[in-house]
């Protein structure tokens, strides 16, 4: 018989200039060595993120199973963009998010 294949583009979003100093980010994240992004397995209720998810639009808040796919430009590299996260400051943060079927 036939066989359908469906591939659809995930949602992409970005945060600019968000400032980790003094404040946790509030995700708990899932980095395998193997893996060119970040997964979000959590928000936790305290950190930036959900204190940026309370203004965000809808399609804009971040939310579990979304990736983080760059971290300050770089991409491709889940190691290098968890130290930049680690490192604090500000931070521009790209998203990617799934597309349900």
């Amino acid at each position: 018989g036939d066989v359908e294949v469906s591939i659809r583009r995930p949602h992409t979003f970005s945060l600019s200039g968000v400032v980790v100093a003094g404040e946790p980010l509030g995700l708990q994240v899932k980095r395998s060595d193997t893996s060119s992004c970040l997964f979000v397995q959590r928000v936790l209720e305290d950190g930036v993120i959900a204190h940026w998810n309370l203004e965000a639009e809808r399609d804009r808040k971040v939310a579990a199973c979304d990736h983080i796919v760059s971290v300050n430009g770089a991409s491709g590299d889940s190691r290098a963009m968890r130290e930049l996260l680690a490192a604090g400051g500000s931070v521009d943060l790209g998203f990617a998010r799934p597309r349900a079927l």
